[in-house]
């Protein structure tokens, strides 16, 4: 029982908490910026009750978001991805599948602020021609990822405070 559509801010999250913990087999994340202390719990119970967890992060908001390496501290499933051919522009989809059945999707960042203070959307669907697409999609992405290694790291981590929440 997801919404077609939730909107932001303070309407998102919640349905996507909802999703991962309703998972009983597998999660696949490809999202740009990551930075959401509910959502990141949330996986983290997943794991923890053996839902397979693989996530794709664009790898220049890996670089500077401390909060993104915490999943490879915490032994996620993690890889990077440039965009185009894995060396161009970024990779910026914002979407998840539930154990292959339901897609969430749309520009809503998984980050405090796209929660708090912006203004974004996500979709949650279910047809299987949808889910077939984003499976596929994500299946291209990850092939062309790298898992993140001392280079894709800029330096120690910051605080979530050193991070201005108006961005």
């Amino acid at each position: 029982a997801f919404p077609a559509q939730a909107f932001s801010p303070g309407g998102v999250t919640a349905h996507i908490v909802r999703a991962i913990d309703a998972s009983q087999i597998s999660i696949d994340v490809a999202n740009f910026s990551f930075t959401s202390e509910d959502l990141r719990d949330a996986l983290l119970r997943a794991k923890q009750r053996g839902v397979k967890v693989r996530i794709v992060f664009d790898a220049q908001q890996y670089r500077y978001l401390s909060e993104m390496r915490w999943f490879e501290e915490n032994g996620f499933a993690l890889m990077l991805s440039s965009g185009k051919n894995g060396d161009k522009g970024v990779m910026h989809n914002k979407y998840a599948v539930f154990d292959g059945a339901l897609v969430e999707a749309g520009s809503f960042n998984w980050t405090r602020n796209g929660e708090k203070n912006n203004y974004e959307n996500a979709m949650f669907l279910d047809a299987p021609d949808d889910v077939v697409a984003f499976v596929a999609q994500f299946a291209r992405i990850r092939a062309q990822s790298w898992a993140p290694g001392p280079d894709d790291h800029a330096g120690p981590h910051a605080m979530p405070e050193d991070f201005n929440p108006a961005h």
